[in-house]
């Protein structure tokens, strides 16, 4: 079962692969955005999606527009928190693993827009609803926070006693140590009661031998 997890370093390993792939194709589709979409929009799937070229610099909505440096901090506390969770962490979940993958990919995708120009490159606009222009490390920080509650949801359901998310492996072994107890108390409990036994033995077979004697 222990196979299920993944040490830190695997799990790091594996964030920051995720990561990079995430932070490379945002760059990319950026910058492929910035030189085709400057005439206007381009149509994708009509009625359902196009490309739309914008520029962001406060959170979705436009919410604290021109609140760079605190968007800034923000990104590094929580970029640097995921990071020291999963060195601290003996072991981790790969889906755990994946979703924090997602999520720095997403953080320094749009961390990187805010150092260099102040605002976010935008230009995934939907159609069938009304919602802010997004880029690819908006979707990766979806998929993350997505992934995260799935864990969450999962976390609920029972798993077998030892195992992290049901007690942990700290209680597994203080279960195994209670067990081990309890096996040494019966045990102990059944050599006293085959002694009483071997005692009431050897004072009957006396006595029948007093009897004979007699």
């Amino acid at each position: 079962m222990r196979n299920r997890y993944l040490s830190r370093w695997w799990a790091l390993a594996c964030c920051l692969v995720i990561a990079t792939i995430v932070v490379v194709a945002d760059r990319i589709t950026k910058h492929l955005a910035e030189l085709h979409l400057t005439t206007g929009p381009e149509p994708f799937i009509p009625g359902f999606l196009d490309f739309h070229l914008a520029y962001n610099t406060g959170a979705a909505w436009g919410v604290m527009a021109g609140a760079r440096v605190y968007f800034v901090i923000v990104a590094v506390v929580v970029l640097a928190a995921a990071l020291v969770y999963l060195l601290i962490q003996r072991r981790h979940q790969p889906l755990l693993a994946v979703a924090l993958g997602f999520f720095v990919g997403g953080c320094v995708g749009n961390l990187i827009d805010r150092v260099q120009t102040g605002a976010v490159t935008d230009f995934i606009h939907t159609l069938f609803i009304e919602f802010p222009i997004f880029n690819l490390a908006d979707s990766s920080l979806t998929i993350s926070v997505a992934l995260l509650m799935l864990l969450l949801l999962l976390s609920f359901v029972k798993r077998p006693e030892g195992l992290p998310g049901s007690g942990g492996q700290g209680e597994g072994e203080q279960g195994q140590g209670e067990r081990r107890q309890n096996e040494q108390g019966h045990s102990a409990q059944d050599q006293e009661r085959l002694r009483q036994d071997q005692g009431m033995r050897h004072e009957f077979s006396g006595k029948a031998n007093e009897d004979d004697t007699a």
